[in-house]
């Protein structure tokens, strides 16, 4: 199984917005940050077109997955 392509943490942008504006814009085998709201996601969208989504803050260093 492929690592999500997230692998650091950009505190730079923690307040803006996202990646792209919308999770249907991520194609498969690839992923993104998008903004729901005032939330920002992690979207990754597999070999097979499955979303996975979970949040784009990292639980270790508490910033916003790049």
């Amino acid at each position: 199984m492929k690592s999500p392509p997230w692998n650091s943490c950009d505190d730079a942008d923690s307040t803006g917005g996202g990646d792209i504006d919308s999770v249907e814009k991520v194609a498969p085998g690839t992923g993104a940050v998008v903004l729901r709201g005032l939330t920002k996601v992690a979207a990754y969208r597999d070999e097979n077109g499955t979303l996975h989504e979970h949040s784009a803050i990292c639980t270790h260093l508490n910033c916003i997955v790049a």
